[in-house]
């Protein structure tokens, strides 16, 4: 509920439906997930860190772990900070995996 009157700017104490002062209804609040937007380069930046790591990793010493890369089926296409950062690790790992064998 609001903490005022939007009409007569009373003070409410949040379980009224009606301003017991000018009787007008109160609006119940509504609470949404605030959810945090980053600028499109830093998630261009996570994906080209996780490409980086794991093309060199992949490609110097040999290292491949796919299967950590599961995960990324499961996120339901949002798209975060960690989600960049492994689909950049894949990415990562198949190029650094293909490099490998074609030198």
């Amino acid at each position: 509920m609001a903490d005022f009157c939007p009409y007569c700017g009373t003070n409410l104490s949040g379980t009224e439906k009606f301003c017991p002062e000018c009787g007008a209804p109160v609006a119940e609040r509504t609470y949404e997930a605030e959810v945090r937007e980053y600028p499109q380069y830093v998630y261009l930046a996570y994906l080209f860190a996780g490409f980086l790591a794991m093309f060199f990793l992949t490609f110097y010493i040999g290292f491949y772990f796919l299967f950590f890369f599961i995960p990324i089926l499961f996120m339901g296409g949002r798209q975060s900070r960690f989600s960049m950062l492994l689909i950049g690790a894949m990415f990562g790992t198949l190029a650094g995996y293909a490099m490998r064998f074609v030198f």
